[in-house]
């Protein structure tokens, strides 16, 4: 994958995050855009273990060795393409995309020959660092950067998914439990890449693997998870590293226009200037026409943009007379840029709140930018590189609902098995905190509807992701 297709891409991806397909991994078969997520399951009372932390979802201090764990990982997808047959990736897929019962003779003579890569795996993940070293630069245009390995994380996602259904199945818990550990620590090693496209990917990693956990609820005699779900980081996939790549990626790609008025009036560094900026332009829309027609279209960008771009300047105190001497590539181009910096900084400043606070907030700036944002730009760079903020601080935010609803679940279990039925209401729950709803900041809405006890959060959307996303799960007492 090249960042040339980061737009598109980044729109696909924040829209789906945690929700049907991310790259071929279904995070919920309920959950499609404008719909409400519904889980039904039909769990079976446990008790929370003794210790109360005998288990975990990440490893601890004691399970981690030192090393980048990035090294390993790499190793382990170059030799994937040996490994994994089509035949065997297209069963595979099948497998991490229906529901019932796993033909578990058939999924371990599959998963055999990848039993080494599996195992490398779990070592990988339990180093103490990552580091992915993707090759950004000062001066070097970061949407020629190529991200080939996201793909390839995908499918080892996958058959890791296939692997914890199958121990499952066949009862094997702990087992079970020890590669959820694997794959929450891979997730999270994904997520902390330098894009914010590695963070989007570790969490629909995260959110297939979740279904797992929810899975173990409902088989008899499985370990409650109460306390190895609290133990987790809130968040478990910080965005934060790649949302400073996202800020700085102009700074990146022409640090020697971090400050613009400061760059002089030669004509020859201008119209350079232009010239990356129209090369920059036709690698971010992946096209295919001729150089010569992008200069076309910019020019009647800049033939229409320049009087905007001449009252910016005149409105940062030059004059009219100043601003008729300086280069038109000059004016265009400090005009477009600083322009861009004033939308970044007021669409990123939500991403540093918390959800339920910033949620206003960022509605409010995509309408604004919506009315008003496109007209003002005279190159189109804010509208090419701000990705969707919304639908990306919405994917954070639901990852983390997913996780909190799970480790309700787990609550529900223990006050069942205390008692012997579910409670009529969240407040009956008294053994263990319950959690709260962390995408509006207040307790989920719970209810008892005749043997189904409801737990629901109210949907929420912003205008740059197409779906409303709500989150219902139904749960049961097994007889």
């Amino acid at each position: 994958m090249s960042w040339r297709r980061i737009p598109r891409f980044l729109l696909f991806t924040m829209s789906f995050a945690g929700s049907v397909v991310i790259g071929g991994i279904p995070v919920s078969a309920a959950d499609k855009p404008g719909d409400t997520e519904v889980r039904k399951l039909t769990i079976h009372p446990a008790a929370e273990p003794i210790p109360a932390l005998k288990y975990q979802l990440l490893p601890g201090l004691m399970e981690r060795t030192p090393g980048n764990a990035a090294a390993l990982y790499n190793r382990i997808l170059i030799q994937l393409d040996d490994q994994l047959t089509e035949d065997a990736e297209k069963k595979i897929d099948g497998w991490q995309g229906t529901e019932g019962e796993l033909p578990i003779a058939e999924v371990r003579d599959v998963l055999k020959p990848l039993e080494p890569l599996l195992n490398e795996l779990a070592v990988a993940a339990r180093r103490d660092s990552c580091q992915w070293d993707i090759p950004f630069g000062k001066g070097k245009n970061p949407f020629t950067v190529v991200l080939p390995e996201l793909q390839k994380q995908r499918k080892l996602a996958r058959i890791l998914y296939v692997q914890t259904r199958l121990a499952i199945q066949e009862g094997r818990y702990d087992d079970a439990v020890e590669l959820l550990k694997t794959g929450f620590a891979f997730a999270r090693d994904i997520g902390n890449g330098p894009t914010l496209i590695h963070g989007l990917v570790g969490i629909a990693v995260s959110n297939i693997l979740m279904q797992q956990v929810e899975e173990l609820s409902q088989h008899a005699g499985a370990p409650n998870l109460y306390w190895a779900l609290a133990a987790m980081p809130r968040p478990l996939i910080d965005l934060r590293r790649g949302l400073e790549t996202e800020m700085h990626i102009l700074d990146l790609w022409m640090p020697d226009l971090q400050d613009p008025e400061s760059a002089g009036d030669d004509p020859a560094f201008w119209e350079a200037k232009l010239n990356e900026v129209t090369a920059g332009v036709r690698d971010m829309v992946g096209g295919t026409e001729p150089e010569a027609g992008y200069r076309a279209v910019l020019t009647l960008m800049a033939l229409k943009g320049y009087p905007k771009a001449v009252e910016y300047m005149v409105s940062r105190g030059h004059s009219r007379e100043e601003v008729a001497a300086m280069h038109a590539a000059r004016v265009l181009l400090t005009a477009t840029i600083e322009n861009y910096r004033r939308q970044r900084d007021a669409a990123f400043k939500w991403h540093f709140l918390p959800f339920q606070e910033a949620r206003q907030g960022v509605s409010d700036w995509e309408a604004q930018f919506a009315r008003e944002g496109h007209d003002n730009e005279v190159f189109p760079l804010a509208s090419m590189i701000l990705p969707a903020i919304g639908a990306g601080k919405l994917a954070v935010a639901r990852h983390h609902r997913s996780l909190e609803a799970t480790r309700f679940i787990e609550a529900v279990r223990i006050h069942a098995a205390a008692t012997g039925s579910l409670p009529l209401r969240a407040e009956e729950i008294t053994a263990v905190p319950v959690p709260t709803d962390p995408v509006w900041g207040r307790p989920f809405d719970v209810r008892r509807d005749g043997d189904t006890l409801v737990i629901e959060s109210a949907p929420v959307r912003f205008r740059s992701d197409k779906g409303e996303h709500g989150l219902r799960v139904e749960v049961q007492l097994a007889k």
